[in-house]
């Protein structure tokens, strides 16, 4: 993984771990954006976020009261 990656994983976490009830895809880019002047392309962003959510770094959960999908931290299962 080059640096590039890491310091945009980094971001990613960090942005959503502010927002521990959930964000939107939407959401989150613009945090990115305007908060850690990162702008990088859509199509790049979701791959990277759809990584995460594999590797169990981040969760993605339905929000019936908002109709999308949210991304938050994931909680730990281990005891």
């Amino acid at each position: 993984m080059s640096s590039a990656e890491k310091s945009l994983r980094e971001a990613i976490a960090k942005v959503i771990a502010r927002n521990p009830t959930g964000i939107t895809f939407e959401e989150l880019r613009d945090q990115l954006e305007t908060e850690e002047q990162i702008y990088i392309d859509g199509i790049e962003l979701r791959k990277t976020v759809a990584e995460m959510i594999r590797q169990g770094t981040i969760c993605k959960e339905p929000s019936p009261q908002r109709k999308k999908m949210l991304l938050k931290p994931c909680r730990n299962t281990k005891q």
